[in-house]
């Protein structure tokens, strides 16, 4: 083995005691993050802003109860801070949507073609007094214009 071919290998071989290191450290920098993301959620519902948060509902693997993330994760769910959150639109904020991508439509055709089940992403029924409730469902929906969107030519 040349002096080249040692040093390289030396090179590689702390590489890879620092990625290891960092694989070691792992958890506890993620635990770091939702902590974060803990804290960044109080402040705004304290400041009454929206903040979509998704909740992580993990239990600790049995027999990894001292993995600092699995725990944090674990203390977590059960004290309640993380949620899990379905964001709706309105059929008027939906038709919003629909309308900036082109689709013609209002919400009173929006609302019949969920009473009728014409649209997947969403539901809609009539309430005893008569008024008609909806509800769209914001992931449902952009499942949907996904699957039916297409792309803009480049402009010349």
């Amino acid at each position: 083995m040349t002096i080249e071919e040692r040093d390289a290998l030396l090179e590689i071989e702390k590489k890879l005691a620092a990625i290891e290191s960092l694989l070691q450290r792992l958890p506890e920098i993620q635990a770091v993050v939702l902590f974060q993301m803990y804290d960044e959620y109080q402040t705004a519902k304290m400041q009454g802003k929206k903040h979509l948060m998704f909740g992580l509902f993990l239990r600790p693997i049995r027999g990894e109860s001292n993995n600092s993330l699995m725990y944090c994760i674990h203390q977590f769910y059960h004290k309640g801070a993380f949620i899990m959150r379905i964001e709706t639109l309105t059929a008027a904020e939906a038709t919003e949507v629909l309308r900036g991508l082109g689709v013609k439509i209002t919400p009173v055709v929006l609302r019949d073609g969920l009473l009728d089940r014409r649209y997947p992403f969403g539901e809609c029924f009539q309430t005893g007094n008569g008024s008609i409730k909806c509800t769209i469902y914001k992931r449902l929906l952009d499942a949907w214009i996904t699957e039916r969107a297409t792309d803009l030519p480049d402009a010349v």
